[in-house]
């Protein structure tokens, strides 16, 4: 065969399966350093004018689905860099803001920003983040102050960290929405000095929060179908700082570390890591922690003690060390003395988890039972309690109690039969674990009764028919799924419903 039709074949059977084209966002740089206070208000950005990147691409991943309109989730960002920091904005139309649900770590069920980069774009394929890739995400808790987590370069993350490498972050709230602004450090990029003419890989998503539950909808500007940025950096975006541009003498020099805002607490915490080696100490840490030598991690952040951020770090290092025991000693210290209240929930939150992993299962639930008590004083996430009161219930399950275990699980199906399906779909998994067949059955009862939709009922339909198999009703169990087969419903509840009548049939063949 010819070589060119055989190319051409060639190329037929690779486009169908190509990943998608990458964009590029043209951008600026300037050689001084910027007039920008970080404080979310983005009326110092005017010398940049360059049109703001939308942020489009929706998720399908889990529950998110299509906002309703522009003026339910829309985004845009800018970006560029000076003589110190890359500065991102990120500009959301929100009509409906929900901040403060959520502990620290879990902000992306609220509203949120988050920023994804890569410094290099090398070895983009790899699984997980090197030393120049992260993910920023900035929300706010109940009282406003800001909260910045997200995933770090080499080793997961945990209060302060971005922080106390310089990071800044702001979000402000206005008419239509709100804006955040963050600054990241050369060093964080790999950056070793200012360069003209630089491109990084970058992806941003903005989370949607409407009713305190699972978020709504996720928006992204790189396309990202597997949920992967925060493993990958291969499907991010990139930006090309093309232009150079010079500050007018309008925007006079403020300052460039942040706005009274929550930031300024932590700064005050933990130094300004632009006048001491808060910078060189954490990735010390972090390059220990990259392969596997906790003990000598342990030992550097003990040496660090006096530092904030080393002992949220070292908490999590103990932790994954299996060194459960010192991790419980260090958490509990933090949790009843640390003054930032969502840190101090994060703590005890590891704490019980601590103590459940080491069978401790009456401190566990002391300090699950603590955590529920403070979120109900301030009328918290109920997601949050949810997630605590499961917790609860493996420990009773651990050690044989099904009956208490089976109590825990009710309230939280008692708090929203129908709604926020993730979470009551692992509460129905464990109660079918511990045999508790009734709770199951009684709550797609309860779901039959509060729905129109066809697919929810058929589905309430056939978990009843096999709950009923379960507790050994076979007669209920196959009268269920004859029923749904003699209505002529689709082929996949039709398959299912035959299968519970093979199950009864096998059983009582038996």
């Amino acid at each position: 065969m010819n070589v060119k039709y055989m190319c051409f074949i060639f190329l037929l059977i690779i486009i169908p399966f190509s990943s998608f084209a990458l964009e590029t966002y043209n951008s600026v740089y300037c050689e001084e350093r910027a007039p920008v206070i970080i404080d979310g208000e983005l009326d110092d950005w005017g010398f940049v004018n360059t049109v703001p990147a939308k942020i489009e691409w929706v998720s399908n991943i889990g529950t998110p689905g299509l906002p309703r309109d522009e003026t339910d989730l829309s985004a845009s960002f800018q970006c560029f860099y000076d003589s110190h920091n890359l500065y991102i904005a990120v500009m959301v139309i929100d009509d409906h803001l929900v901040f403060g649900q959520e502990v620290f770590s879990k902000t992306g069920y609220d509203d949120a920003v988050g920023i994804f980069f890569d410094g290099d774009m090398k070895e983009t394929s790899k699984e997980g983040f090197d030393e120049n890739d992260g993910q920023i995400r900035v929300s706010v808790d109940n009282t406003g102050k800001i909260i910045i987590d997200g995933w770090g370069p080499l080793y997961g993350h945990y209060p302060y960290f971005w922080e106390s490498i310089g990071v800044r972050a702001a979000l402000q709230e206005n008419d239509t929405g709100y804006n955040v602004e963050i600054s990241i450090p050369y060093k964080i990029l790999g950056w070793t000095e200012w360069i003209p003419n630089r491109r990084i890989g970058m992806n941003a998503h903005v989370w949607d929060d409407d009713d305190g539950g699972d978020y709504e909808s996720l928006l992204g500007w790189a396309v990202d179908p597997d949920d992967t940025s925060h493993l990958f950096t291969s499907c991010y975006n990139q930006v090309a700082f093309t232009k150079s541009v010079e500050i007018p003498d309008t925007y006079k020099f403020k300052s460039n570390e942040v706005s009274e805002n929550g930031t300024k607490e932590i700064v005050a915490v933990i130094g300004s890591p632009d006048q001491s080696l808060t910078f060189n100490d954490v990735f010390s840490v972090l390059h220990k922690l990259s392969i596997s030598d906790f003990d000598t991690a342990e030992m550097m952040l003990k040496s660090k003690s006096d530092k904030k951020w080393s002992k949220y770090m070292l908490g999590m290092v103990q932790f994954d060390a299996g060194k459960y025991n010192e991790s419980a000693e260090t958490l509990s210290q933090l949790a009843n003395e640390c003054p930032d209240r969502n840190v101090a929930l994060w703590a005890r939150f590891h704490l019980g988890n601590t103590y459940k992993n080491t069978g401790e299962y009456d401190k566990a639930r002391n300090e699950y039972e603590a955590l529920i008590s403070i979120i109900n004083e301030d009328s918290g996430s109920l997601r949050i309690k949810n997630r605590i009161l499961e917790f609860i219930s493996e420990t009773y399950e651990a050690e044989g109690k099904y009956p208490e275990a089976v109590i825990e699980l009710r309230k939280i199906l008692q708090e929203k039969p129908v709604d926020w399906e993730f979470q009551y779909n692992k509460t129905l998994h464990a109660l079918v674990r511990i045999g508790a067949y009734d709770d199951v059955i009684n709550y797609w009862e309860k779901v039959i009764q509060n729905t129109n939709e066809i697919e929810k009922q058929l589905e309430a339909k056939i978990e009843i028919a096999r709950n009923c198999f379960y507790k050994g009703d076979y007669d209920r169990a196959s009268q269920i799924a004859q029923e749904l087969i003699n209505s002529g419903v689709d082929s996949k509840t039709t398959f299912k419903a035959q299968m519970v009548l093979l199950s009864i049939s096998r059983k009582s063949s038996n």
